[in-house]
């Protein structure tokens, strides 16, 4: 999950150097820091609440992870990612 809601002084290209995540949660009201956020996590994967809504991710094992969101009452197909 971004920090506080993806704000640039809580989101910095340090921060992202110092994850290896590949999927980014952007919870918020609306999308001011979505242009901050691709280019401080350029090579993530980002996730917006407003536009995918509820965002559900399970780690079946430590390999892999599975991504499922849910907007406007209707369920996304579920993505799966492996490491």
């Amino acid at each position: 999950v971004a920090p506080h809601h993806g704000s640039p002084a809580a989101n910095t290209h340090e921060i992202a150097q110092q994850t290896s995540s590949k999927l980014v949660v952007l919870s918020a009201s609306d999308d001011r820091y979505l242009s901050h956020c691709r280019q401080v996590y350029e090579h993530q994967q980002i996730l917006l609440t407003p536009v995918h809504g509820a965002v559900m991710v399970r780690f079946p094992s430590p390999e892999h992870m599975t991504i499922q969101t849910w907007s406007g009452g209707e369920a996304s197909g579920i993505q799966n990612v492996s490491k």
